[in-house]
């Protein structure tokens, strides 16, 4: 019987300390002093230790697999056959490559055309990747709510582990991988977002957009409305994403700004258009002394890895980088960059079949063409296939003054030489140079700085030619003297939703009550009719308005707000700001014992001013709990999947005659499921039957002549073995894999 076994080698142990202790002597690593600046020097620095740590563990897996011997065990009254080490399949939806693929998983049926008709009356079309701020209020809603939900059942996090997992010791970093690994990792997560709106498309953002700005920072990508801002500690505590826990424990997203690095800018994307070598944008960024290649500081792997200094705090490692939203984001505008030279620069054979040479001198074997591109079961030239924008997405052109800017609200057009568009600077940030643009976002540039108030515009003036000064010491001072808005005004709800809601046409969208103001006659008193203070924003007892959402949705797909107050027991399922829900007595009795917002001493007959400050109150009330006891994710959280399955037909036959014990790690590798490994009520159907939804699909793709053996195990039915024995079958299919 064929078991795997694991030679003793003399020295064996002595070689594997000297591997993980000792340097690799062997190497002669490029000189990061010669990079042009500090941030490409740290950048440098980074790549190549990443690179000298996946070289030692290269080495250690290539020692171990030298010693390593992995076989199936014989067929049952059969010893002298032993079928071939099956090639398992890719059973997740994140690996499809067409929408018929897809298809199956979102519940849809083959309609006309061959076309895939969903649950909800639509069609299943390609993603149109469009730029973050050309997406509507209600889109970009929709979006950060989907994402909420990716974060609250745990598959965010599992995404941000599979990053980290490959932040260093790797092909995703320090060479030719990098490009169609993150390819394929931005397209695995749009795929999650559209598994449960098929409407939604992961969204780029545009940062050359942002560079032009005075500080970028100011930039309306980072307030409450996108990204979010952070305290003076770097915590993101405002946005969609505000007390997001990191996989490191985290209670929230970190970010340092403009403290290193710089966003994208026209030259960088304009460097790698010009290219026309594929040596030059799969580059080798850290190659040996003696590579052939030398380095591109150019290369888009350094000016991307740039911006993520520019973001910083968890953006700046790879290993948690993830952990914050803005990565996808950013990841899907290099993958715009990318695609773009690819057309511009390939004919179609060569965009799937150029690939850098493989040489090791200058990047280690993982960046290889044909190696695997851990952890997905596919090569890295597969990461170059047509299929992506060809079946699943497409990129929509870049914000121009041409399409006006994408008729954004925030973005604005520069005409000044080069039309272009500009990214809106949020409230009291520098827009120093752009005065007389609409650079500020519901506001005026004065002085350098935006303010609240509204652009007056002269046909008469002209506009002004000068570039954007850059910062002086002057305009630091000038802006740190202007009050900004207090962070409770700028809090939006978690799922993206803005805190302040109309409530019987008392509250307006500004996040200030305004009490309206009569027309008295001349000569009149108006003491009595002062204009109340501005207040902090106000939110409504009762849940937002749900974004508009497919007809058809599964149970674990429905909104999670609920018009009712929740019992203690189920207060941690829900999403703030409902999630703090207490009995209405006791609720009440706080609000009669404080009230943060009195400013209106006078009494009103009026029941309309009564409602008013009750809303008031109570919502202060629930921000202020929220803020000092953000909802931590239960700690068995766990991410269910049904991919649990046997890769060969004889895996219940060998189960029966004990071979989990006897060959475990062939077994607990190609037998997970008769070995008990993992279990879903899914794949445990008997009989003649198909245990994965996408059966049908794989048959008519001709899967059941090329994967014979995990077909033969999981999809019996769609490939028409049902007349033969489980016996016969394993015997039968044993034999096709040795010819």
């Amino acid at each position: 019987m064929s078991r795997v076994r694991l030679r003793s080698q003399p020295g064996l142990h002595l070689a594997l300390f000297a591997i993980l202790i000792c340097p690799l002597e062997s190497q002669n690593f490029f000189d990061c002093a010669t990079a042009p600046g500090e941030p490409w020097r740290t950048i440098c620095q980074s790549l190549v230790n990443w690179d000298v740590s996946a070289r030692q563990i290269q080495q250690q897996q290539a020692q171990l697999q030298q010693n390593r011997v992995v076989a199936a065990p014989a067929v049952p009254e059969q010893p002298w056959l032993s079928p071939a080490v099956p090639q398992q399949m890719a059973t997740q939806p994140q690996s499809c490559m067409d929408l018929d693929c897809l298809c199956a998983f979102m519940q849809g049926l083959r309609g006309p055309n061959n076309q895939c008709q969903l649950r909800s009356g639509g069609v299943l079309q390609k993603a149109i990747r469009r730029e973050i701020r050309t997406l509507s209020d209600a889109e970009r809603q929709r979006l950060f709510q989907i994402m909420q939900q990716l974060k609250n059942n745990g598959q965010y996090d599992a995404m941000s582990s599979e990053h980290r997992a490959v932040g260093s010791s790797s092909g995703a970093h320090s060479g030719p991988g990098f490009l169609p690994w993150h390819r394929e990792f931005m397209k695995r997560f749009e795929i999650s977002l559209r598994l449960i709106d098929p409407n939604l498309a992961l969204p780029y953002w545009d940062s050359v957009m942002d560079s032009y700005l005075p500080r970028p920072a100011d930039s309306i990508m980072f307030s409450s409305l996108f990204m979010g801002e952070a305290d003076a500690f770097g915590q993101v505590v405002t946005g969609p994403f505000a007390g997001w826990r990191t996989l490191e424990g985290k209670a929230y997203i970190q970010r340092g700004l403009a403290r290193e690095g710089r966003l994208f800018n026209e030259n960088d994307l304009n460097n790698v258009y010009r290219q026309t070598q594929i040596e030059q944008v799969m580059a080798f960024t850290v190659p040996e002394q003696s590579c052939p290649y030398q380095p591109n500081f150019g290369a888009l792997e350094y000016t991307h890895s740039s911006v993520h200094l520019f973001i910083g705090g968890d953006m700046k490692p790879p290993v948690t980088s993830a952990n914050d939203p803005v990565f996808f984001f950013h990841h899907s505008f290099v993958d715009l960059i990318f695609e773009n030279w690819r057309q511009m620069r390939q004919s179609r054979w060569a965009r799937e079949q150029s690939y850098p040479p493989d040489i090791p001198q200058c990047s280690n074997q993982q960046h290889f063409s044909n190696a695997i591109m851990r952890p997905y079961q596919i090569t890295n030239r597969q990461g170059l296939s047509n299929a992506y924008t060809d079946n699943l997405y497409q990129f929509a052109e870049r914000p121009n003054c041409n399409n006006n800017c994408g008729n954004s609200p925030y973005l604005f057009c520069d005409n000044r030489g080069n039309a272009h568009c500009v990214s809106k600077v949020r409230m009291n940030g520098l827009c120093q140079g752009f005065e007389g643009f609409d650079v500020c976002f519901q506001g005026v540039c004065r002085g350098g700085v935006c303010v609240p108030g509204q652009l007056q515009r002269q046909q008469d003036v002209e506009q002004p030619t000068t570039r954007p000064p850059i910062i002086t010491a002057a305009t630091q001072r000038v802006a740190a003297t202007v009050t900004r808005t207090p962070m409770a005004n700028s809090l939006r709800h978690s799922s993206g939703q803005s805190f302040n809601r109309t409530f019987d046409g008392l509250l307006n969208n500004g996040g200030n009550v305004q009490a309206p103001m009569p027309n008295i006659p001349r000569g009149q008193s108006r003491r009595r009719f002062r204009r109340p203070r501005p207040r902090l924003p106000v939110m409504s007892p009762f849940p937002p308005p749900p974004p508009a959402q497919p007809s058809f949705q599964p149970p674990w797909q429905q909104p999670q707000f609920v018009p009712q107050v929740v019992p203690r027991a189920r207060q941690t399922q829900l999403s703030p700001p409902f999630n703090n829900a207490i009995p209405q007595r006791r609720r009440f009795k706080q609000l009669r014992q404080r009230s943060p917002l009195r400013t209106l001493r006078q009494r009103s007959s009026s029941g309309a001013v009564r409602m008013k400050r009750m809303i008031e109150s109570m919502h202060m009330t629930m921000l202020e709990d929220n803020l000092k006891n953000p909802v931590k994710p239960a700690a068995n959280m766990t991410l269910v999947t049904a991919n649990c399955f046997n890769d060969d037909p004889c895996c219940g036959a060998w189960s029966a005659k004990a071979e989990c014990n006897a060959n475990p790690i062939f077994m607990k590798q190609y037998c997970r499921r008769s070995c008990g490994v993992c279990h879903s009520n899914v794949t445990e159907v008997e009989g003649c039957q198909d245990r994965h939804i996408s059966c049908q699909y794989w048959k008519q793709s001709g899967e059941c002549s090329r994967r014979r053996q995990w077909m033969a195990e999981n999809c019996r039915r769609s490939c028409g073995w049902c007349n033969v024995s489980e016996k016969q079958l394993c015997q039968h299919v044993a034999m096709m894999s040795r010819m």
